[in-house]
């Protein structure tokens, strides 16, 4: 409006925020946290998980992000179907579906979209209602994407199984998703990273210099 330019720097966070997912991807599978809190409370109980070699993972959301999650979930044997608004030629190892077929195939729903008024509260009652039973949630996006109470109520229900969170409506969070053992809760820290973070440092100079 006011003629003055912005910049950002998109590049720099993207391996940092795509490690950070699978890392939450592995640790609800494989309950690493409950197994820690187990351990620190004089628990020592081994936890029966799942492996991701084994899975169907739905990524909602192939830009820069997406697609280096897909990338890094090759490596490991995981299904991978994916949902983007913008149409992508065939790639290997990557099936292109719409986002309700993502969502009914997924054993783990990864969310990776930018905010806007079309992506609010995408996962809500009614998609959560269209995924297996039993599926897992992982959002390090952005936290309005999720209307948190439904995965509340979802998770109550057993509908779904588990979730990784990075991001939320209201931040520091304090709600009800810290009570569930099978959460994994970080605090919006995708891209911090020393090198991510030195990276980010060293477009922004860049931009300023253009």
């Amino acid at each position: 409006e006011y003629g003055i330019e912005v910049y950002n720097t998109p590049t720099a966070p993207v391996i940092a925020v795509a490690e950070l997912t699978i890392g939450l991807i592995l640790s609800v599978l494989r309950r690493i946290v409950e197994a820690d809190i187990n351990i620190r409370n004089n628990n020592w109980k081994p936890l029966m998980g799942n492996l991701l070699s084994e899975q169907t993972v739905g990524i909602v959301g192939y830009g820069r992000i997406g697609s280096k999650v897909a990338q890094l979930l090759r490596l490991f044997g995981a299904k991978i179907i994916a949902y983007d608004i913008r149409d992508f030629p065939p790639q290997e190892g990557i099936t292109f579906l719409t986002f309700k077929e993502v969502l009914s195939q997924a054993d783990i729903v990864v969310l990776h979209l930018s905010l806007d008024s079309s992506t609010r509260h995408i996962i809500n009652n009614h998609t959560i209602a269209t995924m297996k039973k039993g599926a897992k949630l992982i959002n390090t996006s952005r936290g309005e994407l999720v209307d948190e109470n439904a995965v509340v109520d979802a998770l109550k229900s057993g509908h779904l199984s588990g979730a990784g969170i990075d991001t939320f409506e209201k931040e520091p969070y304090k709600g009800p998703l810290t009570t569930f053992p099978q959460v994994v809760l970080t605090s919006h820290m995708g891209s911090y990273a020393i090198e991510a973070r030195a990276q980010m440092e060293k477009e922004a100079v860049g931009n300023l210099l253009k």
